[in-house]
């Protein structure tokens, strides 16, 4: 849009002979662009969160049929413990990073509690395509947990901010089955209070 905007307002720009206007036009434009360049970095904050959500049902799955515990507290803090280093080292707060991912992690067994609720009536699960968990679906967690983190960190570091406004786009874009409202909420209040890491 904003691309589209500028090659439809530099004519005006060049026809003018007032410098003055030329800059006030160079300067909206600069401004235009920056907020498009925000709403598309956010953009892709959300797409990855919903695409690592995702992959709940693949996990549900492969836990059901290995007759394994949705939820597994080692696993947990690991995961947790290198969200926090990896945003050590990408300059964001651990805390609020590490609330982040326990969001995120409290939706996905969510996730996976309700498809095994769904399963109960469907005995043969052999019929599904079931994936390996740790040589499939953990290795494309981790990648997507950090680049979330990375995307975050992009965001935040070129002045975004996750604003209430942008919660129906972030609702809109977590479109997963067996993924509530509230769900989405939490996630989103914990994606909104990451920070920069404060410097010593």
């Amino acid at each position: 849009y904003s691309c589209r905007l500028i090659k439809s307002i530099y004519p005006l720009a060049q026809r003018r002979k007032n410098s003055m206007v030329k800059l006030v036009l160079f300067f909206g434009l600069l401004f235009i662009s920056s907020i498009a360049a925000a709403a598309n970095s956010a953009n892709t904050v959300f797409e990855l969160i919903g695409e690592r959500l995702s992959h709940m049902e693949a996990v549900a799955l492969y836990k059901a049929k290995h007759q394994r515990a949705i939820e597994d507290t080692n696993r947990e803090a690991i995961v947790v413990a290198k969200a926090i280093a990896n945003a050590d080292l990408i300059g964001l707060d651990g805390e609020s990073t590490a609330r982040f991912f326990q969001a995120q992690i409290s939706a996905a067994k969510a996730i996976q509690y309700r498809y095994r609720a769904q399963w109960m009536s469907q005995p043969n699960l052999e019929d599904l395509k079931i994936k390996d968990l740790d040589n499939e679906i953990r290795p494309a967690l981790i990648k997507l947990g950090n680049e979330i983190s990375q995307s975050i960190q992009n965001f935040l570091y070129s002045g975004g901010q996750f604003s209430n406004a942008q919660y129906g786009q972030f609702k809109q874009q977590l479109n997963i089955k067996h993924l509530t409202d509230q769900d989405k909420e939490l996630i989103y209040e914990a994606l909104q209070a990451i920070k920069p890491r404060t410097q010593p």
